[in-house]
């Protein structure tokens, strides 16, 4: 899977004009961010093939409800969900909006860094 593959995916399944794309680094998930011609900035997720999408669909009630709390904090939005083709193989997609930031998987996981995560998970789940 390459740059090209993942834009032509972007652009038949979630018509999006791309202007940019990259890997993103991930665990399970083929992570992607994506800037479209428009100003737009995502970020693709496309799982597994053997991922539940009981999962999925509790992980998008869990970004709902999150982005929906009266707070502060700038919480990342479903946007949409799209079954692709991947090498013969369907694999569940999702979109979302971007969130500024560095992403976790570029940093070294210090105490502080999980002290504030673990701050912001409880500033979320108190509204």
């Amino acid at each position: 899977m390459d740059i090209t593959n993942i834009t032509e995916i972007l652009t038949s399944s979630f018509a999006l004009d791309v202007d940019e794309c990259r890997f993103l680094p991930g665990e399970a998930d083929l992570n992607i961010f994506v800037a479209t011609t428009d100003g737009g900035r995502y970020v693709c997720k496309v799982h597994p093939p053997d991922t539940s999408l009981d999962h999925l669909d509790l992980q998008d009630i869990a970004l709902d409800r999150a982005a929906s709390a009266d707070t502060d904090l700038d919480v990342t939005r479903v946007v949409a969900r799209r079954t692709v083709q991947i090498d013969g193989t369907n694999r569940v997609a999702r979109l979302l909006t971007w969130v500024d930031g560095e992403p976790m998987g570029d940093r070294a996981a210090s105490l502080a860094l999980l002290r504030s995560i673990g701050h912001t998970v409880a500033r979320s789940i108190e509204h």
